[in-house]
């Protein structure tokens, strides 16, 4: 299966940024900060929050 990446560097520890598009960005923070660490940052940009 292929994410479109083809370029993608795949080196552990490589920063790597994705987009998730969902209708539930709370509940998405949650889960990927529980899963991750960390913590999530929203910024106003053109076009709403992201």
């Amino acid at each position: 299966m292929s994410d479109g990446c083809r370029n993608e560097d795949k080196t552990a520890g490589i920063f790597s940024w994705r987009e998730l598009v969902t209708q539930d960005p709370k509940g998405s923070d949650k889960f990927y900060t529980d899963l991750f660490g960390g913590t999530e940052e929203t910024m106003a940009m053109p076009g709403g929050m992201h």
